[in-house]
């Protein structure tokens, strides 16, 4: 009875060192676990910037979403300088203005590949395809942003220009050096400079109105009572003769 004691007692003895080595090597592994999960970086802390490439094309990508929008456009350069009004609603624009001394007026239907024109005070009005067109200039915002696909150019940080924040950009084209402002919000062309030959360029839409109610409706229409002469028809009849 004595040896079976002091057996048990024995038993008891090595059961207790045991249990006590395996709680510590099972504390020092979920310790060096958890050393582990802490050191090592998560996803969040991985954060991979947009390149300049990048950047432009989301700028570009805005830019084709604008399908309504109105502004002054002021160009100045050669010692002389031009102030226009511009309505652009889809396919159809109009561009109010005056060039070479009278007022004149421009609208253009790309859907019909024509412009009509006629000067202030006068009841005619000349309707000619878009191919015939060599008047004033009639680039817009979002066609500024759109060439730039084709361009290689460097981002010179971010402006405030017309009380919109925009990204600098420069680049090279047809030997001039060309600076242009975009808007980080609507992904147009706010400003841009061109040099070439030691003389500067500047354009600049002003007063920009963008988005759903920025043309007002019966802006394209033509005055009351105006007789429009359309040059291509009177051709065509002309050489069915």
């Amino acid at each position: 009875m004595r040896l079976t004691r002091r057996y048990l007692a024995l038993l008891l003895v090595l059961l207790l060192l045991c249990v006590g080595a395996l709680s510590g090597c099972g504390g020092k592994e979920e310790s060096a676990a958890q050393n582990e999960a802490t050191s090592a970086p998560t996803e969040t802390e991985t954060q991979t910037l947009p390149d300049d490439n990048e950047i432009v094309s989301g700028l570009i990508g805005k830019g084709q979403l604008v399908k309504e929008m109105a502004y002054d456009y002021v160009i100045v350069g050669g010692g002389a300088s031009s102030e226009s009004k511009v309505w652009l609603k889809d396919q159809k624009m109009k561009m109010e203005g005056t060039f070479n001394g009278p007022k004149m007026t421009f609208i253009f239907d790309k859907s019909k590949k024509e412009f009509i024109t006629y000067t202030s005070g006068q009841n005619s009005a000349i309707k000619m395809t878009l191919s015939e067109y060599n008047g004033p200039d009639t680039t817009t915002p979002v066609d500024y942003v759109s060439g730039l696909v084709e361009s290689k150019y460097t981002i010179g940080g971010t402006e405030t220009v017309n009380g919109m924040e925009c990204k600098v950009l420069t680049f090279t084209s047809e030997g001039s050096t060309v600076k242009e402002w975009i808007s980080t919000e609507y992904g147009i062309v706010v400003k841009a400079q061109y040099e070439a030959g030691g003389e500067m360029t500047t354009m600049e839409f002003k007063n920009l109105q963008i988005g759903t109610g920025a043309v007002p409706a019966g802006t394209f229409d033509l005055p009351s009572g105006m007789e429009v002469v359309d040059i291509n028809g009177m051709m065509n009849l002309d050489s069915n003769k």
